[in-house]
């Protein structure tokens, strides 16, 4: 897990003014010293670290992720004091990718230390092993909490199955949309279409297909304030520093409640979504929004339609018969005859399921 503490956090109203200084951002010191920042992000070699300074580190945070009976510790931040007027802080993400930060008094100092940690401690990068991931957002009494989720599903990625599930002209589109994420700063993508038609699947292979590129983010659609809540601002620029390099993605399933035209009980979702899609904050973030719908799009707000804003917008449509069955016959499975099918019914309905009454399973194999 990985959160960041507010304003209001009890951990700091229980500390005196003279040890809460070491806690700080060394910013608060200004006044009293010069300091300098030099910043690595990476994978670290955490357990060395310690190791090497464990006279040094003089504060910690960690989380027990282990079951019952079990104890697993995670590591989320640790901070060293190296000398007089030097400092070394490393924050975790919950994928591993962590922030290095040194501070000392003079720039070439904060340069120099840089250096020597990345060469000693900065583990070489591993483009093999890189999973697809998503990380959930949530608001708790401690602050914003974000939890990694691997992908487990993999949806097939070439183009024959693209558009054997999708239509013949999709890979096509596919190929314009990923261009218009990595190309533009922000916006906003609608993928419409009724249960179980396949947006989540393609979401899936957009997350594979984009791991090194993108960061992606679940936001449950009853936590949509967190999209640009004042005081939650910090976070987003926070993960900013974590992940510079990478594009942020959010996505909101079942959002059309927050996009409708706008009324009394939406205003804010709607200026949150406006903001986030071409407004300035989402120019900082470069954050990009997915959402998906079950209405006619001439539901939502214009606003959100305008072009411009609307980076794309795709319907995803039952499949015909003729469809059905050639994707029925590709993947060795048998459908009932019916007028139109969703991937949901082609793929449920050939699941094996289980008769509770005798253990036995029914349905297809």
């Amino acid at each position: 897990m990985h959160r960041y503490m507010g304003n209001n956090s009890q951990f700091w109203l229980a500390m005196d003014q003279s040890s809460l200084q070491m806690f700080c951002h060394p910013f608060e010191k200004m006044s009293k010293a010069q300091w300098h920042e030099m910043n690595s992000v990476g994978r670290w070699d955490i357990g060395q670290m310690v190791l090497d300074h464990k006279e040094a580190m003089f504060h910690s945070t960690g989380r027990d992720m282990g079951s019952a009976g079990k104890s697993m510790a995670l590591v989320e931040q640790v901070s060293f004091k190296l000398g007089q007027d030097l400092y070394a802080f490393l924050r975790i993400d919950p994928s591993g990718i962590g922030l290095l930060s040194i501070w000392a008094s003079t720039p070439e100092s904060a340069q120099e230390q840089n250096l020597a940690w990345r060469t000693k401690y900065l583990k070489p990068q591993n483009r093999r092993k890189m999973d697809a991931h998503f990380h959930v957002l949530s608001a708790t009494q401690r602050g914003v909490e974000t939890q990694r989720v691997p992908i487990v599903r993999h949806f097939p990625c070439r183009e024959s199955d693209m558009a054997l599930h999708y239509g013949d002209e999709f890979p096509a589109w596919e190929t314009q949309f990923i261009c218009s994420l990595k190309s533009r700063v922000s916006g906003v993508t609608i993928l419409r279409g009724e249960p179980g038609t396949g947006k989540t699947s393609f979401i899936r292979h957009l997350m594979y297909k984009l791991r090194r590129t993108h960061r992606f983010y679940y936001l449950p659609v009853n936590q949509a304030e967190l999209l640009s809540s004042p005081h939650l601002v910090e976070f987003w620029i926070d993960e900013n520093r974590i992940a510079k390099d990478m594009t942020k993605v959010i996505v909101i399933e079942d959002a059309e409640l927050l996009m409708a035209a706008r009324g009394r009980d939406n205003q804010n979702h709607v200026s949150n979504l406006l903001n986030i899609s071409d407004g300035l904050l989402g120019e900082f973030l470069k954050m990009h929004l997915i959402c998906t719908v079950n209405c006619d799009i001439e539901r939502l707000n214009p606003a959100i339609r305008r072009p411009g804003r609307l980076l794309a917008y795709r319907h995803f449509e039952h499949l015909t018969q003729e469809r059905a069955e050639q994707l029925a016959s590709a993947k060795g499975l048998k459908i009932p005859v019916q007028e139109r099918y969703t991937l949901a019914e082609i793929y449920n309905d050939n699941r094996p399921m289980i008769d509770t009454s005798s253990g036995r399973r029914i349905g297809f194999g």
